[in-house]
């Protein structure tokens, strides 16, 4: 399998972002390693109107590599305007494993479907960092 499908495949299943990185090329790794998210290629996808989400990828990280990640974020936010808060886009457990979002979901005193639903608004909002914080938090607790 070549590394281009296998950061589809990691995708595709649900599997968090990180371990990804082994897997994918250059321009993946610095989509993903600038904290980037599959929910953000999505968006990057509705702006171009491309439905190819590793090409997507490619692309951002390509970008983001010759330093220009400010194209990157005003890319991902005409995303988000056209997507219009639309959720469907950005389930939570693209990102994020099962244990992780029942951290997120005891973190915030929520049930899990709300949780799940609070990360999606979280990742569609660009906000990757306070679902770590709260998870990481919560996990010290445990």
């Amino acid at each position: 399998m070549d590394k281009k499908l296998a950061f589809i495949s990691l995708v595709g299943a649900g599997l968090t972002v990180a371990p990804q990185i082994a897997l994918a090329g250059a321009e993946e790794d610095a989509f993903v390693k600038a904290g980037y998210t599959v929910c953000d290629a999505r968006l990057i996808a509705i702006s171009w109107k491309d439905n190819d989400i590793a090409a997507m990828t490619k692309m951002a990280g390509q970008k983001i590599i010759n330093g220009y990640e400010n194209q990157v974020k005003d890319i991902i936010a005409e995303g988000r305007t056209a997507n219009g808060g639309n959720l469907v886009i950005c389930p939570a457990e693209d990102v994020y494993s099962s244990a992780d979002i029942e951290l997120f979901a005891a973190y915030w005193d929520v049930g899990r479907s709300e949780g799940r639903k609070m990360i999606s608004e979280k990742l569609l909002g660009g906000d990757k960092g306070s679902i770590d914080d709260a998870i990481t938090e919560q996990k010290g607790k445990g």
